[in-house]
């Protein structure tokens, strides 16, 4: 046998490689099960730490005067962070004080026709009625008088204490002298001082009106119950009392002078300055708190999930997502609304989602606007 046939005759090797189709239909099937894997374990959605904003307003239109605060200052709940102008309110105090005065003068040279009555019963039980009326009268109107002096001082030293703040701060910076700020610093103890004395005093008044109220009314009691008890101090009675309701708006209105933190936080946005026009509700200041109180999370609109109330979530930073903190859905929204920009994949296309509420986990340390990552428990 020739060595060509020998070559011909030697058996053939079997080829043991699978076929192309079938690799590629194994590496499918691998890919296939390790993405559904991943995505029944856990699928992340994005969302953004949140707190609460409270926005300060004044009750009242008017001038901003002084602003305390700046950008990103911290502030402590009650602490002042702005003022408004006090002209308004110094001359509604002035109006009231003149009404006043004009009130006792009158009742002062009416006295005499009040207490003798008039005609046939003149000198009897009504004198000594309208005796005791004009005199529980006169202690409204000494009351009332001390109120508005109290009133207009305080607007004084809320001016004085705003301005010896600014001084303060100038001093300490070598903008002006000692003498300056100690003129201004005795300024301000002058009134203190007054306002200390004018309280001591509304004290006294506050007892002498109610002996006189007393009075009257024990007197009133032991007339006869047919005997005509009207009295001519009638138009008198109504005047003082709109002015003392008067005095009270005013106190209102003073209080609304200045403008305080409603919680302790930071500043995050100035609105106004100071020289600025404000209306009533118009917010000057707005202070976010310092803690996270809540994530808001978006579903988009493709994917099968539901957000449940009390539903288990797993909570991480954008940064760390092996770091997760457990915690629940508190609340989610019925509608369909626009992500966020900054949650887009593509800057360009917007994206679409279902907002859902979760809890904040303080020990993860979530600063306000931070982005986390939300997974659902399988």
């Amino acid at each position: 046998m020739s060595a060509g046939q020998q070559k011909r005759q030697r058996p053939r090797r079997r080829n043991k490689r699978p076929p192309l189709t079938v690799i590629v239909w194994l590496g499918a099937i691998v890919v296939a099960g390790g993405l559904f894997g991943l995505r029944g374990e856990q699928t992340a959605f994005k969302g953004v730490a949140r707190t609460v904003l409270f926005e300060v307003s004044p009750n009242a239109s008017g001038t901003v005067a002084r602003v305390t605060v700046d950008l990103y200052d911290r502030v402590e709940a009650g602490e002042i962070v702005a003022m408004l102008n006090a002209e308004q309110v110094a001359a509604k105090l002035a109006t009231a004080e003149a009404r006043l005065g004009e009130l006792r003068a009158d009742l002062d040279s009416a006295q005499d026709t009040l207490v003798r009555g008039i005609g046939p019963n003149q000198l009897d039980w009504r004198s000594d009625l309208r005796r005791f009326e004009i005199d529980t009268e006169k202690r409204r109107l000494d009351a009332l008088e001390l109120e508005v002096r109290i009133e207009t001082d305080q607007v004084e030293r809320q001016r004085l204490a705003t301005q010896l703040n600014r001084l303060r701060a100038l001093h300490e910076g070598g903008y002006i002298a000692t003498e300056e700020l100690d003129n201004a610093e005795l300024l301000h103890e002058r009134v203190s001082t007054r306002i200390r004395k004018n309280e001591k005093l509304r004290i006294d008044l506050q007892e002498t009106l109610v002996v006189a109220e007393e009075r009257l009314t024990k007197f009133e009691d032991n007339l006869a119950r047919d005997e005509d008890q009207t009295s001519l101090l009638g138009p008198w009675k109504a005047a003082i009392d709109v002015q003392k309701h008067k005095i009270e708006e005013v106190r209102t209105a003073r209080a609304g002078l200045v403008l305080r933190a409603p919680v302790s936080g930071q500043v995050t946005q100035v609105r106004l300055r100071p020289g600025s026009g404000v209306t009533s509700g118009e917010t000057v200041v707005t202070i976010s708190q310092d803690t996270v109180t809540e994530v808001i999370a978006y579903l988009p609109e493709s994917e099968p999930f539901s957000a449940e109330r009390d539903s288990r979530v797993l909570l991480s930073r954008s940064h760390t997502p092996w770091d997760t903190t457990e915690t629940e859905i508190l609340r989610a929204s019925p509608h369909i609304e626009r992500l966020p920009k900054r949650l887009w994949n593509n800057p360009v296309l917007p994206e679409y989602g279902r907002p859902f509420i979760v809890a904040s986990v303080p020990s993860l340390g979530l600063l306000p606007g931070e982005q986390v990552s939300i997974r659902f428990l399988p």
